[in-house]
């Protein structure tokens, strides 16, 4: 994970914490945050540091540090290996 020490644009962050406000708007109690929205925030995440994103977009520290720290190590299946 890379931190910048420069902040991430405010289109950036305004067009993600719209989208988080608008599907606050129309949510059930019980409904997780759509998957789209966490990859983004955690795209932003990983470039500008957890605590900054999370805060600028009012989401769990926790649940996005989570999701941020999360790696995805490829598999490579027997067949695609042999000769």
């Amino acid at each position: 994970m890379t931190k910048s020490r420069h902040d991430p644009s405010p289109e950036e962050l305004d067009t993600l914490r719209r989208w988080i406000l608008e599907w606050r708007k129309v949510r059930k109690v019980s409904d997780p945050m759509p998957v789209e929205i966490w990859t983004a925030a955690v795209t932003l995440a990983r470039e500008f540091g957890v605590c900054r994103i999370a805060r600028a977009l009012s989401i769990d520290y926790s649940a996005l540090r989570k999701r941020t720290e999360m790696v995805r190590v490829p598999t490579v299946s027997v067949r695609e290996t042999a000769c």
